[in-house]
């Protein structure tokens, strides 16, 4: 994978989360649309995806500063000590929403070495895995109090693994 030698001053002082994803993360971004993906813009880790985008947007710098927002959420979740320092050293941190599907399930990040995130979708009764190795998942027909117990769960990939993995039909939304 092609590094930047250097992010531009300009481009950090305007994408300061960006500019840290890269340097300090270790993560990349990657843009245009692909067959795994109908983001425009995404940010990316060792494991896996953290944060994808909408389909379009009307600039090139809406794109980069909803990726910007998509990754301070990101370590804000997942990096908070070193978010609440930068919160101190400047003015205004951005703030994203929680990630989310294009297709209207919200995803809430958490807390596990298997799975990035999870979201659920009351009408379908449909749960949402998104794992670290980047594959999407989705579950037919798991009650919503099966979502909560795994949002509880100590280890959320123990709790994949005996109630809903092979429990419940599934289908791979995308494969990374």
């Amino acid at each position: 994978m092609a590094r930047a030698a250097k992010l531009s001053d300009a481009f950090t002082a305007a994408y300061p989360h960006t500019a840290r994803w890269v340097r300090e993360e270790e993560g990349w971004i990657e843009v245009g649309s692909d067959e795994f993906s109908a983001s425009f813009v995404r940010a990316v880790y060792g494991g896996g995806l953290a944060w994808e985008g909408e389909p379009s947007y009307p600039t090139f710098d809406a794109a980069f500063r909803a990726l910007d927002a998509g990754i301070a959420a990101w370590l804000d979740e997942n990096r908070p000590a070193d978010m609440a320092i930068a919160r101190l050293t400047s003015k205004r941190p951005a703030r994203a929403k929680k990630a989310s599907r294009k297709d209207g399930i919200a995803l809430t990040l958490v807390e596990s070495s298997m799975l990035l995130a999870v979201g659920y979708d009351a009408a379908t009764e449909e749960l949402e895995a998104v794992f670290r190795s980047g594959a999407v998942w989705r579950y037919r027909g798991v009650p919503r109090k099966v979502y909560r117990d795994l949002l509880a769960a100590e280890s959320k990939g123990s709790f994949m693994r005996s109630m809903v993995i092979d429990v419940y039909p599934d289908y791979q939304v995308r494969r990374r």
